[in-house]
């Protein structure tokens, strides 16, 4: 499908599109390791690293012990394990059969089955009520299902609920196929031909609904760490989050973000 044809999707398409694609694409992980990975369960234990997206958002969401928490778009579920492993209760959704089973999977296998409650959702409707959690996070889904999806994020969460989402940025439509060009085979960017990139002004024109909408821009020149020894990729992010504090303006040139919503 040509990529100007899915501007003219209509939600229920573009959902459908998109499970296709996810449920096709996690089925490559069928054989997966479901045991954690401590590096990266690091992150969220010990987060203190602020030019690391995953630890800003760990520090955002705070302490999650007796917490409540919707994964939104949960993946093949590493997130909703290391919540529960924490001390979270989670609800784990999902368009895609398949990551579903592997979310399931995952946390079953790390003796947190009975906290981790995995379920398929659409996202223009969730079956939850008013008010339920006390924390959203979401790890690359708004771009896929659209910023649409925030009144429901803002109708589950309860009063002073806070969502945390990681997602891809909008000067990426233009910058990421010349990327793939230098990097060739070495790009492991997985993208739907639906999804569309997120722009910061329509971000916080969405997040205006919350009582605070705070986005944090990620991956300027880290989009080329590939090519760089893994010796030199905490340098080169702390060298981007240098460069965007100090020129907030190049925000605009980067790849991610992470977006902060309190109801």
């Amino acid at each position: 499908m040509d990529l100007k044809e899915t501007k003219h999707l209509s939600p229920s398409e573009r959902a459908a599109h998109e499970k296709q694609f996810f449920d096709t694409e996690w089925k490559k992980h069928a054989m997966v390791d479901f045991n954690v990975n401590p590096k990266m369960f690091a992150l969220y234990t010990k987060p203190a690293d602020l030019s690391d997206w995953r630890q800003r958002t760990a520090l955002l969401m705070g302490d999650l012990a007796g917490r409540r928490i919707l994964d939104y778009g949960c993946g093949i579920g590493e997130e909703a394990t290391y919540f529960a492993l924490l001390g979270a209760e989670v609800w784990a959704i999902d368009a895609s059969e398949t990551a579903i089973t592997l979310a399931a999977n995952r946390a079953r296998h790390n003796g947190m089955g009975e906290r981790v409650h995995c379920s398929l959702s659409k996202s223009t409707h969730l079956e939850f009520a008013d008010n339920y959690f006390d924390l959203v996070h979401g790890l690359g889904v708004l771009h896929h299902v659209t910023l649409d999806a925030l009144p429901e994020v803002y109708r589950v969460l309860k009063p002073g609920g806070r969502a945390v989402f990681l997602e891809h940025m909008g000067s990426s439509r233009h910058i990421v196929p010349a990327l793939q060009r230098i990097l060739g085979s070495t790009s492991k960017e997985v993208a739907s031909e639906d999804e569309q990139p997120l722009d910061y002004r329509d971000v916080h024109a969405a997040g205006k609904i919350f009582t605070k909408c705070k986005v944090y821009p990620y991956h300027l020149l880290y989009r080329l760490h590939s090519l760089l020894p893994t010796s030199l990729h905490v340098l080169l992010r702390k060298f981007d989050c240098l460069l965007l504090r100090l020129c907030p303006l190049l925000k605009r040139y980067s790849g991610g973000a992470v977006i902060f919503l309190i109801k």
